[in-house]
């Protein structure tokens, strides 16, 4: 991709590139549809686990060249898969340099995505994906109508303190892929 990237460069001045979109897949069925994601947030196959030396078994993520030659997205979104694996393991065994940037982020950019966040930490509170079977107040937690402000603050409070492992491991999932696509960009430029 980089010597294509080098030669339109040099031959039609392009200076950027248009990616698909870059949010978390879902799986619907036995498909992942390329916009079941958001715009708001990265999702996993954003995540550049080179720069991360993180030591994976690349033939669980990317088929022999006897298959399609696609990547199997299964192995990069679903929560047991390899992929996620080596994310957690990296979570876990953080290089202190590392773990100061990622508290850097957090200080800075969590709060952009606190709601999102969240939302993993209720879908595992209430074991369902499914809205309508949470409380009204999990439901409608960013409402202004439905929920006040003091409500809205003590709920998430308790939400963080009870689910701190998935709300900080979903921004760190974040951390790194923002860092893998902002190295992207450099390389590009």
């Amino acid at each position: 991709s980089m010597e294509f990237i080098k030669f339109a460069k040099k031959y039609w001045g392009i200076n950027e590139i248009q990616l698909l979109p870059t949010g978390q897949y879902y799986m619907k069925g036995e498909k992942c549809p390329i916009y079941s994601g958001s715009s708001m947030e990265f999702g996993n196959h954003m995540i550049n686990t080179d720069m991360f030396q993180i030591d994976r078994n690349l033939k669980n993520v990317v088929p022999s060249n006897q298959d399609n030659g696609k990547i199997d997205y299964k192995n990069i979104i679903t929560p047991t898969s390899t992929h996620e694996n080596s994310l957690k393991n990296l979570y876990k065994n953080m290089p202190s340099e590392l773990k100061d940037e990622f508290i850097g982020f957090k200080s800075c950019l969590s709060k952009r995505l606190e709601a999102k966040s969240i939302y993993h930490a209720l879908k595992d509170i209430y074991g369902s994906s499914d809205i309508n079977s949470w409380s009204i107040i999990d439901r409608e937690l960013y409402n202004k109508e439905i929920v006040t402000e003091n409500e809205r603050i003590h709920r998430i409070s308790k939400i963080k303190n009870s689910k701190k492992k998935i709300v900080d491991f979903y921004l760190f999932k974040q951390f790194l892929a923002e860092k893998s696509v902002k190295a992207a960009a450099e390389e590009l430029h």
